[in-house]
């Protein structure tokens, strides 16, 4: 009888060990892995950034909206890794970040799946015309990414 109680006691500890492993620990954050942004133009021109997980684990999906800028006007943005002045390579080859044509009422907005944002690590994104380097002083908008609990 010893033995089987000793059996049934080290089972007990043993899932008891496992469900504590399991379990979050108290005070830690959950990632959302949610990221936005809100763009800041000189003028009356205004935008958003929203960045959120994708279906595949290595992938988020960003969508940008802009909002009364000129009409039929070419739109280039990208995400880099760092803050606004780093001058950063981008996250993803250009191709990766469809560009924007603004309709006769001066908005554009597109979807692109990007490289999955890290939690923890600061990003930004640059606004700039498709025919302009990209870099974060010569765009139209270079706004840090904020990450969402």
């Amino acid at each position: 009888m010893l033995s089987s109680s000793f059996g049934a006691r080290s089972f007990a500890l043993a899932a008891t060990a496992a469900t504590l492993a399991l379990a979050p620990v108290a005070g830690a954050q959950e990632v959302s892995g949610k990221w936005s942004a809100t763009l800041v133009f000189s003028g009356r021109m205004a935008g958003d950034l929203r960045v959120e997980k994708a279906k595949k684990d290595d992938e988020s999906q960003a969508r940008i909206e802009i909002r009364n800028a000129a009409i039929n006007t070419q739109i280039a943005w990208d995400i880099a890794e760092g803050v606004c002045g780093d001058n950063a390579q981008s996250i993803a080859p250009r191709a990766k970040f469809r560009q924007m044509l603004t309709s006769n009422d001066g908005s554009a907005n597109v979807r692109s799946t990007v490289p999955r944002l890290q939690p923890g690590k600061r990003y930004y994104v640059r606004v700039f015309s498709p025919g302009n380097s990209g870099d974060d002083r010569s765009g139209m908008s270079c706004v840090n990414l904020s990450e969402e609990p």
